[in-house]
């Protein structure tokens, strides 16, 4: 270790620009100001604020307009103040990272001067709560916090600093030779699909297609999928017919697929323009019958479990809320519901999710169902 000698605030400072923060949020004064000072040492933003609670709220709305983990550090009296802008963030998946100057550790349990049980108060609210219990352990807190706010579904996290941590000196390089050995951020396990990923489906549609299918993003984070998986799928099934269309105020994606024609004598064939102007998708799906016999239909529109469905009082339409975006499903000839379903995302495991599907009889040999999706 080396002979320079910085108090664990500072520490907590530097482990935090090593990942990249830029912006922290707080009221200041009191158990976190050496942490303050360490943030004007390595030049991270601070944004003092008049109430923890706004502290807070700025923190999780920096964190999701930036797309970047922001910091809320609050000090023992004001971690109450900052548990409603705690619970919104872990129910909204936004990686805030929250710190709590706290109590002295050697004297914790004694009813010492604003001692509180922050961290399991905020497990509840986090993914992560724990106290950092050794100043030479600060960057391997910090780290492990890092890590679980940002991989898989972001979330929430919470670091309790002991004043008596926060203000003692430790070696200026304290952590830097303990694991993690690179202590900068890294590439982070997403728990939606990677771009990469979807070369295979670019290259099935040609080159022009992934200006399309970033479309079908929702900023960085894929939200729902416009299309049911045989769509997709090339084993077993031939696609039949492919044309894809991108102009500058309209794009256009038509396939079919032979799927269904084994057991049903039925082709599928699915439409999707894009206006990119009026932010509006227009889909039609056809059911094409090599004979007139009727047959029950589900078309599904499956969602990431994190996206909100409700369905709108005249049962015509369904609101879809992704984040801070609203969009509306109509179909105005065939009825159209949310259902339940289960959603493999996550590696060897399953969650619940939700889909919408369109439901009906085909009474014809050529079945048109169209349908709508619109921001709002």
């Amino acid at each position: 270790m080396g002979d320079k000698k910085i108090r664990g605030g500072a520490l907590v400072a530097r482990a935090l620009k090593d990942k990249g923060i830029d912006n922290v949020f707080t009221l200041s004064g009191g158990f976190c100001n050496p942490a303050l000072e360490g943030f004007m040492e390595c030049q991270i933003n601070v944004i003092n604020c008049p109430h923890e609670q706004i502290a807070g709220h700025l923190a999780d709305g920096h964190t999701r307009i930036s797309r970047k983990p922001s910091v809320c550090i609050v000090g023992p009296e004001g971690f109450a103040n900052a548990v409603p802008s705690m619970m919104e963030a872990w129910g909204e998946r936004s990686p805030v990272i929250f710190i709590t100057g706290s109590s002295s550790l050697k004297r914790q349990g004694a009813g010492g001067f604003k001692e509180i049980d922050d961290v399991s108060i905020a497990a509840p609210l986090t993914k992560y709560s724990a106290s950092i219990t050794d100043g030479n352990r600060i960057r391997e807190f910090v780290d492990k916090a890092y890590r679980i706010a940002t991989n898989g579904y972001p979330g929430a996290v919470h670091l309790s600093v002991p004043v008596d941590i926060m203000f003692s000196s430790f070696a200026d390089d304290a952590g830097l030779e303990e694991r993690p050995f690179t202590h900068q951020k890294k590439p982070l396990a997403k728990a939606w699909p990677d771009p990469e990923s979807l070369n295979e489906i670019f290259d099935l549609f040609g080159k022009d297609s992934r200006d399309y299918f970033n479309l079908l993003r929702v900023k960085p984070y894929y939200r729902f999928v416009f299309s049911d998986k045989s769509f997709f799928v090339t084993r077993g099934l031939k696609i039949t017919k492919r044309e894809t269309i991108f102009e500058k105020n309209y794009w256009k994606i038509n396939a079919s697929h032979d799927g269904y024609q084994k057991k049903y004598n039925t082709i599928h064939e699915r439409n999707i323009e894009f206006y990119p102007g009026e932010e509006t998708f227009v889909g039609c799906d056809k059911i094409l019958k090599k004979i007139n016999k009727n047959y029950k239909f589900d078309i599904r529109f499956h969602v990431e479990p994190d996206v909100k469905l409700m369905k709108t009082q005249d049962g015509k339409s369904i609101l879809i809320e992704l984040e801070d975006e609203g969009w509306k499903f109509t179909c105005d000839n065939y009825d159209i519901n949310i259902d339940n379903g289960l959603y493999f995302g996550n590696k060897n495991s399953y969650i619940d999710n939700q889909n919408i599907f369109i439901s009906g009889i085909s009474n014809n040999q050529t079945e048109d169902i169209k349908w709508q999706i619109k921001k709002i």
